[in-house]
């Protein structure tokens, strides 16, 4: 095995937690300045409980709000230059 490639990896993969983990704490600090409830739901959750930053790969960050907060959250979020990504869906 290529050590070297692993340990790269491990690195990418570590930097990568560390900007989805800074992202989602100030998602967090901009919803509760909103007045907006949020609960870190799946992978971001597990980070520091279960997780540490190089063992789990993460590609979004799941997020559960009351449905009627939505478009406060929607608003926010383009306020602080967040966009929306269209992604198709597949389904089996």
């Amino acid at each position: 095995m290529n050590n070297e490639l692993l340990s790269s990896d491990i690195r990418t993969v570590t930097a990568q937690n560390i900007i989805f983990q800074n992202e989602f704490s100030i998602l967090a600090s901009l919803c509760e300045q909103e007045h907006i409830s949020l609960v870190a739901l799946k992978g971001i959750s597990f980070f520091d409980r279960i997780y540490n930053s190089s063992e789990r790969s993460l590609t979004d960050i799941d997020i559960l709000i009351p449905k009627e907060q939505l478009p406060k959250l929607q608003n926010l979020l383009v306020k602080h230059n967040y966009s929306e990504r269209i992604e198709e869906k597949w389904s089996a």
